[in-house]
């Protein structure tokens, strides 16, 4: 998934609202997944209007079987008229984290295309760090696989401790991604340094109001945020913590200045309306699982050490 440069769209909210909310859900959860829910009514296959949409809903505690059915059944649909074939390899992946959230069995054998290793590192980094997300959330005990796509990303972490598409060029969106595939599987000295490293460059690259861009000189957008604040929640890390506190503002004051009327949010801080997939992906930040601390990121003697070096670079 490469959020920048993607298809960006409005979908109108409804007044009625949808569903019931769990009581623990706060306001501005329950806000954010009804307005995804009627941006995406009928949720099928795809990267927008679709996987993401279904786990920020199911997520947020929302009761709406019949919106999670609809999205099985046209699942369904679109695996059979394509004879269970995908064109992407991360579509399969997507799919599986998303059945997986949803409770469902992988009854379309989404297990061996996870783990065609081939096909999938065809796609580039997001391929295996998709394919991580899903081997972890079918349950897949091939960890022959899983650590030749573990080796396959951290071979490609930046000399500054970032991940990016292209070899030598940071990207903020995939490096937070990186980072979070790789805490499921955080099992030795060479993963907690990788994803340290990358907590570090995600670190230096934090906007004074506690945003992200997803690449230098351009500006900060809600999905680059979303990914950074997943990946933070991930690894067990508060997001007041003192590395992503940036002149007292934190990655949720960030992710706050997309917010717009409505629960919904804008792609830019400067767009007036919000679109469908920066929705989605704030929706996915919102409700994101808090896990326990699983790197060396609080040696702050380390951390504080290398981040002055880096800003001393800059």
């Amino acid at each position: 998934m490469k959020l920048k440069n993607a298809l960006i769209f409005f979908i109108a909210l409804l007044i009625v609202p949808l569903g019931c909310f769990a009581a623990d859900t706060d306001s501005k959860t329950a806000e954010t997944a009804n307005y995804v829910r009627t941006a995406a009514m009928s949720p099928e296959p795809g990267s927008v209007g679709g996987e993401w949409a279904v786990i920020g809903v199911k997520r947020s505690g929302i009761t709406a079987d019949a919106y999670f059915d609809g999205y099985l059944r046209r699942l369904g649909d679109y695996i059979t008229n394509n004879g269970g074939s995908i064109s992407r390899y991360t579509d399969y992946s997507r799919i599986a984290i998303a059945l997986r959230e949803l409770g469902q069995k992988d009854t379309y054998g989404l297990t061996a295309y996870v783990n065609d290793y081939d096909k999938v590192v065809n796609q580039g980094i997001n391929g295996p760090v998709f394919a991580l997300e899903a081997k972890y959330a079918l349950g897949d005990r091939d960890t022959v696989t899983r650590d030749r796509y573990i080796e396959y990303i951290l071979s490609r972490q930046n000399g500054d401790g970032s991940f990016g598409l292209s070899e030598g060029i940071p990207d903020t969106d995939i490096t937070a991604m990186a980072v979070a595939a790789l805490s499921l599987y955080n099992v030795n000295i060479e993963i907690d340094r990788a994803i340290n490293r990358g907590f570090l460059y995600l670190s230096s690259v934090q906007a004074s109001d506690g945003s992200f861009a997803s690449a230098s000189g351009e500006e900060a957008s809600c999905e680059s945020t979303a990914q950074v604040i997943i990946a933070m929640k991930r690894c067990g890390l508060r997001l007041d913590n003192r590395f992503f506190v940036k002149n007292g503002n934190t990655p949720a004051d960030g992710l706050d200045l997309f917010r717009r009327s409505g629960g919904g949010y804008a792609h830019l801080a400067s767009d007036s309306a919000p679109n469908q997939m920066a929705s989605e992906q704030a929706l996915l930040a919102l409700t994101a699982p808090e896990g326990t601390p699983k790197t060396l990121i609080y040696d702050s003697i380390w951390f504080d050490a290398s981040q002055s070096y880096l800003e001393s670079q800059r």
